[in-house]
């Protein structure tokens, strides 16, 4: 059975269409791909930076615990204070920083503005975001 003018110019294009829609398709991927590596490079410069701030954290923190150290020592060394008194308002000075800690549990959002749980939002490099905005993107 031969086909008609018709038929072959209907054939011809939608071979076209079909190959149009695969190379948009293809487009379409190559800029997620593209838009996915983007993403994937800002994230990891993220936790580089994140990683080099609790570096220096850590840094100072290292830091501060020799001057009180230091500190303590010299006042107990010089009879200026009771050493079993220093002791223990040091002990309470501690824990009742570990309580306001333990008692700040909501944070705001930096996209949003919510007050959120602590336990309930991702840290990003631009700042701690509720899970909700962190889905939205």
């Amino acid at each position: 059975m031969s086909t008609s003018f018709f038929e072959q110019l209907m054939q011809e294009h939608r071979e076209w269409e079909e190959e149009r829609r695969i190379d948009d398709a293809r487009a379409r991927a190559d800029r997620a791909l593209a838009a996915a590596n983007e993403h994937a490079l800002d994230a990891s410069l993220a936790v580089q930076r994140l990683e080099q701030r609790l570096a220096g954290q850590a840094r100072q923190l290292k830091a501060l615990r020799a001057v009180v150290g230091v500190l303590t020592t010299m006042l107990k060394e010089s009879g200026a204070v009771d050493g079993a008194m220093l002791d223990l308002r040091l002990e309470a000075a501690v824990a009742n920083s570990e309580e306001e800690i333990e008692r700040a549990v909501t944070v705001a959002c930096q996209r949003c503005g919510a007050q959120v749980d602590r336990r309930r939002t991702v840290v990003t490099g631009a700042g701690t975001v509720c899970d909700r905005c962190h889905a939205a993107g």
